[in-house]
């Protein structure tokens, strides 16, 4: 069957003020950062008047094959609205999600403790589409241009750790430079934000601003020369990143379709008042450059396309419609479906609902074939 679906908010603070409210018809005072689309304990979403999450506990048949107690759907669908840039992240892969999780049970911390890293057994494996301009910080650069960054703000010269990575720049000596530079603060940060400027406008402009818009945000926090040594990413809509785990990333401004394995393991590595811990950080993080690879829509003979990405936990796709054709789709199922433009009839054989712009659906694992009607535009992941 296919169920009307509605969101859970997450109201942090970096959130937009008017993407969300927009969408779903709403009128708020409160940033609204998130709307939740799954069934993660923290925020489920609600189906029949309960949480969704406890729905598929009663009827787990619904799930299909992928539901487990822990997870009852093995991925997260969110609409992400930053208005402020989000602090600096990374999340684990699933051996040390599993790992961390027994660890902090066995420490007796609480699943909502400030100072945990660990809030389940899950890796985190994230896809990110625009839904407008978006821009993100996102893996490490290549390592010469760390060098020619710290180089020219002075840090190898203040520092025997960035000395020594520019002397021999590997992973060895990055982990042992990053280290440091997470721990900068004082006059060294202050002298090394005003030689900002002796940096080449030519190849550091975009640098030169984000530093400048996030000392303004994080005057005291030294994650704001992160632009220094993490890739910057734009975005137009539709086009995607993947970030696998021990990718180090911050979203900085914009909207989009968030899609992860369902998991909440965050470590932080700057931009935030939240706990850091940096030996776990650096346990995780892959100290490598990455090469960035922005993802567009692969090309099909049908209306429906996906993104390319390796996860084996969820797929997501896009796709238009128009009131002279209907669209059949045979998906992976459980799968959700997210109405962003016009009004849509979504139907199986047993059920059929309408979608207008910013309403959702969760389609169970009963039957793959689901028909869409009408004029408008949607996400679907299965």
């Amino acid at each position: 069957m296919i169920y009307p679906l509605k969101g859970s908010f997450q109201n942090y603070d970096w959130g937009s003020r008017s993407y969300i409210q927009e969408l779903i018809g709403i009128s708020t005072d409160e940033p609204l950062a998130e709307l939740w689309l799954g069934a993660h304990h923290r925020a489920p979403a609600w189906i029949n008047g309960q949480t969704l999450d406890a729905f598929l506990k009663e009827n787990p048949h619904l799930a299909g094959s992928s539901y487990s107690d822990e997870q009852p759907l093995p991925f997260l669908m969110k609409v992400l609205a930053a208005q402020k840039p989000l602090s600096i992240q990374v999340h684990p892969d699933k051996a040390q999600a599993k790992a961390g999780f027994e660890r902090e049970n066995e420490q007796g911390l609480a699943l909502d403790d400030q100072v945990r890293n660990y809030r389940d057994a899950n890796h985190k494996l994230e896809l990110i589409c625009a839904l407008t301009p978006f821009e993100a910080m996102c893996g490490f650069r290549d390592f010469d241009r760390i060098v020619e960054a710290l180089q020219t703000v002075g840090l190898s010269r203040k520092l025997a750790a960035c000395e020594r990575f520019c002397a021999e720049p590997n992973p060895q000596t990055w982990k042992e430079c990053f280290s440091v530079l997470l721990c900068l603060e004082g006059d060294v940060l202050a002298q090394t934000l005003k030689n900002i400027s002796l940096l080449d406008p030519e190849t550091w402009a975009l640098e030169q601003a984000w530093i400048e818009k996030l000392t303004q945000l994080y005057p005291q926090d030294c994650g704001v020369l992160a632009p220094l040594y993490l890739n910057i990413v734009q975005l137009q809509p539709l086009e995607a990143l993947f970030l696998d785990a021990g990718t180090p990333h911050a979203y900085l401004q914009g909207a989009g379709i968030e899609v992860m394995a369902a998991s909440d393991n965050v470590l932080r590595a700057g931009l935030t008042s939240k706990h850091i811990d940096l030996a776990e950080l650096n346990n995780v993080l892959i100290f490598k450059p990455l090469p960035i690879e922005i993802l567009k829509l692969n090309s099909s003979n049908s209306a429906l396309r996906f993104f390319p990405q390796k996860a084996n936990e969820f797929k997501l796709g896009f796709a238009q419609v128009n009131a002279a054709s209907q669209l059949d789709l045979l998906l992976d199922m459980p799968a959700i479906i997210l109405c962003m433009d016009g009004q849509l009839t979504c139907s199986k054989s047993t059920s059929k609902i309408q979608l207008n712009r910013g309403e959702a659906a969760f389609c169970d694992a009963s039957e793959r074939e689901i028909k869409i009607a009408g004029q408008g535009a949607f996400f679907v992941v299965s």
